[in-house]
């Protein structure tokens, strides 16, 4: 996807209440719930790092607090974190994932 190079610093979001987390078949997926979502007739298959990811976004949460949390649990040998997150909130702000809180 294209990357947004919008300063995202100070920045909060919170995951979209349209959207719970569940297991199916032994798959991690996010499964709409609500009726007024583009994504409403779709299911999102997640990896280990993107649950990981949706749980932090439970609250109003910063770019910077996610990294934090990231960097706690994760190893970045190839230093591609910042830029890994940076993309996940690029990407599911831009399908209504997650938003931005005002």
């Amino acid at each position: 996807m294209e990357q947004n190079t919008r300063d995202i610093h100070g920045i909060k979001f919170i995951r979209d209440e349209d959207f719970i987390l569940r297991e199916i078949a032994g798959e991690a997926v996010l499964v709409p719930v609500g009726e007024n979502t583009e994504l409403s007739n779709s299911i999102i298959s997640l990896n280990e790092t993107s649950v990981f990811l949706w749980k932090l976004f439970d609250h109003p949460v910063t770019y910077d607090e996610v990294l934090d949390e990231v960097y706690k649990e994760y190893e970045d040998p190839e230093g591609t974190i910042r830029i890994d997150v940076l993309s996940f909130i690029n990407d599911f702000v831009a399908h209504g994932l997650i938003k931005e809180v005002e």
